[in-house]
């Protein structure tokens, strides 16, 4: 079973939609299914910002960038850029080329202020921050935000989005602006998403290792058995494993929640077997075969209630629509099902066949009762002088009251 889990895990993909939050039978939902029928070619709108620049003198380097995005048709659907409608506009009406010369300051200013309130570069307006209000007929202010936007295509996998945004990046870092320290980024509202997906690779291994850490050395401290501890760590491994396993198998990706429901999983999954880890170091009489059954006949039964309590307190969960109780339900099922199986039915065999001796000093029998415990405990001297103590008490109520005379 292990072995066919690795070989899933393996295929086990990250991804995250935020449309699978949208429960299914609702009229947003049918409206993105709808949407995406019809334009099966609608990109991730994005764009590029500038700062406070010296644009008289950046326009070429702009007119650049804005060339290089066009010739990405791998990587974009299309791009919508200021840069070239006004270079049009320009050479039209003042017969400048904008990409051979550089403008003087009056001139860019005027230029733009005409081509913004004109019929070709009006809607080009809002593309513009300006550091005062923009006036038809007035030289346009000093740009203090400039964008270029433009469509990423419609990826489906990490492994198309994550290196189309990384190009973008790449693109932008290595261009050459003569304006000092100048502002410029890559913003897109689908980035949420793809962050997400990029850091959930490393994010949710490392929490998931530090979590396990974390547990692993409260267990030490608490069962002070290193040999034990060793075989609690296993029976945690081999359930996450598995549990990854048929995540991949039932439809489940790595996204937030399943990073979240993991990384809970590992305090949820120690708790068997640290019970019957501890169990079987309290209990000394037999051999290990012995205590190993003593074991799981002693504690077992609670442990088993206790899974399925938590199954019970789950089972709400299994018919929701929502796609995070659906998401916590899969798992903590499968956490729950496969701890029960390594801490009741792998973790005795094991300790049956290499498990350590018991604590010393410890009570042979778990069943006793706490006065037998204490009379045992007893050193050998104070315990005689208990039982002489006991045995004459017992004598002289064996014998019969005597009553003097009365004189």
């Amino acid at each position: 079973m292990t072995s066919l889990n690795i070989q899933s895990l393996m295929k086990l993909r990250q991804k995250f939609d935020p449309n699978w939050f949208i429960p299914e039978e609702t009229y947003f939902s049918k409206f993105i299914v709808k949407n995406r029928e019809q334009y099966p070619n609608n990109g991730y709108e994005a764009m590029l910002l500038f700062g406070n620049y010296n644009y008289t003198a950046e326009l070429q380097e702009l007119l650049r960038i804005t060339h290089e995005l066009e010739n990405r048709t791998d990587i974009l659907h299309s791009v919508d850029s200021w840069l070239e409608p006004f270079q049009d506009f320009v050479h039209t009406h003042y017969d400048k080329d904008i990409g051979e010369v550089v403008l003087s300051e009056s001139d860019f200013h005027s230029y733009l202020s005409k081509f913004l309130y004109s019929h070709e570069g009006g809607r080009y307006q809002m593309n513009f921050k300006f550091a005062t209000k923009l006036k038809c007929g007035a030289p346009a202010p000093n740009i203090t935000v400039t964008t270029i936007d433009f469509k990423f295509r419609p990826f489906g996998e990490r492994e198309e989005y994550i290196p189309a945004k990384h190009a973008v990046e790449v693109l932008l870092a290595e261009s050459h602006f003569s304006t000092k320290a100048p502002f410029n980024t890559l913003w897109a509202k689908v980035f949420g998403n793809w962050v997400t997906d990029e850091i959930i690779d490393t994010e949710i291994y490392r929490n998931v290792a530090l979590a396990m850490v974390g547990v692993m050395f409260c267990s030490a401290v608490l069962i002070v058995n290193p040999q034990i501890c060793f075989w609690i760590f296993i029976c945690v491994l081999l359930t996450l494993v598995n549990v990854g396993g048929l995540m991949q198998r039932w439809g489940l990706t790595l996204d937030i929640c399943s990073c979240i429901a993991l990384q809970l999983a590992v305090g949820l999954c120690v708790d068997y077997a640290a019970h019957i880890g501890h169990t079987f170091l309290t209990i000394s009489h037999g051999n290990r075969n012995r205590r190993s059954l003593e074991t799981v006949l002693h504690i077992g039964a609670a442990v088993l209630y206790g899974g399925g309590s938590t199954i019970l307190s789950l089972s709400v969960l299994s018919g929701s629509q929502a796609y995070t109780y659906r998401t916590f339900f899969k798992i903590f099922l499968l956490v729950i099902l496969l701890g029960l199986f390594h801490g009741l039915v792998l973790l005795p065999v094991i300790l049956s066949l290499v498990g350590p001796p018991p604590y010393s000093g410890f009570i042979d029998d778990p069943n006793k009762l706490p006065e037998d415990i204490e009379k045992e405990m007893l050193p050998i001297a104070d315990n005689q002088k208990w039982r002489n103590g006991e045995l004459a008490q017992s004598e002289e109520e064996k014998q019969p009251m005597r009553i003097d005379p009365v004189l």
